[in-house]
């Protein structure tokens, strides 16, 4: 089988040398099911005389039926890992070169029409499946691949007889029953449960009615299979706390478990093989987290602790009398509270857990009314972690908005050695609003500078203070918690700096920011992605120090040799912000840069190489900004003594497939 797979990827390379992506890994990621997908197009689309592409396609699968089944089993083992089926895609053109219906839809488009379904697109794709359509030879293997069919029990429409023929297919292999993909009804969700024995993985909302049924389960039947589960009611609020899944704490028998995400469930595991462990708990479900730590201390092999955390003081004080949890292969914690509702002794629970120095450790305080000195319980926590890893960078974000929304900070502090890609390779690294999916959000996002994607579980230790703009009363301001996040960090070991976001309008004065800033002496590479650049025009125009004595200010930054700079969205549709036009909005965007360039050089600590990273949306606006942007660009290139590297793409659709 080795020779066969190794076999399945130099054909698949070679046939796809001229077509696929110049990019290796590209090419290797794509080409795989591309090779399908040519083999699956109609001969009528390959035979059509006018159509030169439709000849070299079906030139290139002269050989593909000659090749073993072992070779064409891998092949489809890849294409189902990234072709899953179920609903079609919203935006055709994202999936045209990376799934079999975006495929076929664009060559359908090339060949024939513009569009293949002007009027109603398809609402479901078959992915893979499509594959067993080809032929008999294709059909039969597929079919004997069980292991492909025991995950998509559910991805078609509401039908039992469907389940069932689903369920042949997979033969006696272990099932993933996955009821999160679009609104189930009631019939899947019972016939979910009535093979739950046979669940290797079961991910779900489970409607009210099915809750008690739910629970019952769970709780009185051995669940050997399982390794994998992630349910929660259905809707963000439980009803009350008589609710059958909140109402008392259940026993999963489940010895293989290896993951479990449960929101809103007190739950006891008798694995010990536990790896990762999410616990969320919306609100109206009080009191389940007190015993997280009797829970701990059952999973020794734990390395993700994802958790809300809601209990009460006695409950928490009631568990020190058990020592410390100890869980050396712990590898990320992440923590979200809220903390004008979290007792002041919150923090027992971090200091009830032997965390690795060398463990990623998150808070997320999410506060709902506001005070004084709620936030401190978080940096305090992050001040011991702060103590105990080494970290020679910090990231911070700072977001206030004008209008509706909340005033976030965030701070992430990580050893450059510990990253996973160059610090370089993102404008601003590890400043995303979240750190990750304990949020409730996507655990990554689109990173749009350069197309790449923005991970947000960020290495070292992330806090992230946030509280309701709506709120009336403020009784701590960014400048205040900032500069006290600055002075608990070791700042004469920070060389990597980055200041992010700030939202469109300065959240600080000048000399505000400046005194955030001024401790930070032995930063050597800064990296800033503001609107505008806001960001360089507050701490670099004063001329005198934070205390207003009228002396000259120390300068900021005074090792500084390297400057990253993230560029704005450039789209035509934004010349008319403000009255810009596009070379007035370029020259606006340069002018705190240069004048920044310039202030550096005239006090004798010159930047010595600036990179510039950002995009255009469509090759016209790169166009209209052209002359501007040269002119500015050699200006910068006589300020940056090491030059100038410009890495601004112009954005292409197909990146984001």
């Amino acid at each position: 089988m080795e020779e066969g797979k190794r076999v399945a990827e130099m054909v698949v390379l070679r046939h796809f040398s001229a077509s696929a992506p110049s990019d290796r890994s590209s090419r290797q990621y794509f080409a795989p099911f591309l090779f399908t997908v040519i083999s699956a197009i109609p001969l009528s689309f390959r035979s059509e005389p006018q159509d030169t592409s439709a000849h070299r396609l079906s030139s290139m699968v002269l050989g593909i039926h000659e090749l073993d089944d072992d070779v064409l089993t891998h092949i489809f083992e890849e294409l189902a890992e990234l072709d899953d089926p179920g609903t079609a895609d919203e935006e055709p053109a994202r999936t045209s070169m990376s799934t079999i219906s975006g495929a076929l839809i664009a060559f359908g488009r090339r060949t024939y029409y513009s569009y293949p379904f002007p009027d109603h697109p398809p609402r479901r794709r078959l992915g893979w499946v499509a594959a067993t359509h080809v032929c008999r030879r294709w059909r039969i293997i597929i079919l004997t691949l069980s292991a492909l069919w025991k995950r998509i029990i559910f991805s078609f429409p509401r039908s039992r007889d469907a389940h069932f023929v689903l369920l042949q297919r997979a033969g006696g292999a272990s099932l993933d029953l996955n009821l999160q993909r679009m609104n189930r009804g009631l019939n899947q969700h019972t016939f979910a449960l009535e093979h739950i024995e046979s669940a290797r993985t079961l991910q779900g909302l489970f409607p009210g009615r099915l809750h008690e049924e739910v629970h019952e389960l769970l709780s009185s039947r051995r669940l050997p299979q399982l390794t994998d589960i992630n349910i929660a009611q259905r809707g963000a609020r439980l009803p009350d706390s008589n609710d059958p899944l909140t109402k008392s704490t259940f026993c999963l028998d489940a010895p293989n478990l290896r993951a479990a995400t449960l929101s809103g469930l007190r739950c006891y595991f008798t694995s010990s093989q536990l790896r990762s462990l999410r616990l969320l708990a919306p609100s109206g479900c009080s009191d389940w987290s007190g015993r997280l730590p009797g829970l701990l201390r059952n999973t020794p092999l734990l390395e993700i602790l994802h958790c809300d955390m809601d209990y009460s003081p006695p409950q928490m004080r009631g568990q020190r009398h058990d020592g410390i949890v100890r869980l050396p292969n712990l590898q990320t914690v992440c923590i979200r509270w809220d903390s004008s509702t979290v007792p002041d002794d919150a923090h027992i629970f971090i200091h009830d857990i032997d965390i690795p120095p060398s463990c990623t450790f998150h808070i997320n305080d999410i506060s709902s009314a506001p005070q004084d000195s709620g936030w401190r319980k978080s940096l305090d926590i992050c001040s011991t972690r702060w103590s105990l890893c080494p970290y020679n960078a910090v990231a911070l974000y700072m977001c206030y908005p004008s209008d509706m929304g909340s005033c976030i900070v965030n701070v992430n502090t990580f050893h450059t050695e510990d990253r996973r890609e160059p610090f370089g390779y993102y404008v601003a690294p590890y400043t995303a609003e979240h750190c990750c999916a304990n949020i409730r959000t996507p655990a990554t996002q689109y990173n749009r500078l350069n197309g790449h994607r923005l991970r947000r579980v960020a290495p070292g230790i992330f806090m992230s203070i946030s509280k309701d703009q709506e709120l009336e009363e403020w009784d701590w301001e960014p400048e205040d918690i900032s500069r006290e996040i600055v002075s608990h960090l070791r700042s004469d070991s920070v060389t990597h700096f980055v200041l992010n976001g700030f939202g469109p309008l300065p959240v600080m004065t000048p000399n505000q920011l400046r005194s955030v800033l001024q401790p930070l002496v032995a930063v050597t590479s800064l990296f800033v992605i503001s609107p505008r650049n806001n960001v360089l025009r507050l701490p670099f125009v004063s001329t005198t120090d934070s205390g207003n004595t009228g002396l000259p200010a120390a300068p900021l930054f005074p090792a500084l040799r390297d400057l990253t700079i993230g560029c704005d969205e450039i789209d035509t549709q934004a010349y008319d912000w403000d009255g810009y036009s596009g070379p007035d909005w370029c020259n606006a965007w340069w002018s705190p840069l240069l004048a920044f360039l310039e202030h550096r050089q005239r006090i004798g600590l010159p930047v010595h190489t600036l990179r510039v990273n950002g995009w255009w949306r469509i090759e016209s606006a790169r166009q209209v900004t052209a002359l501007a942007d040269q002119r500015n660009m050699q200006r910068a290139r006589e300020l940056a003594e090491g030059g100038v590297i410009d890495d601004r793409v112009v954005e292409n659709v197909n990146i984001y497939a």
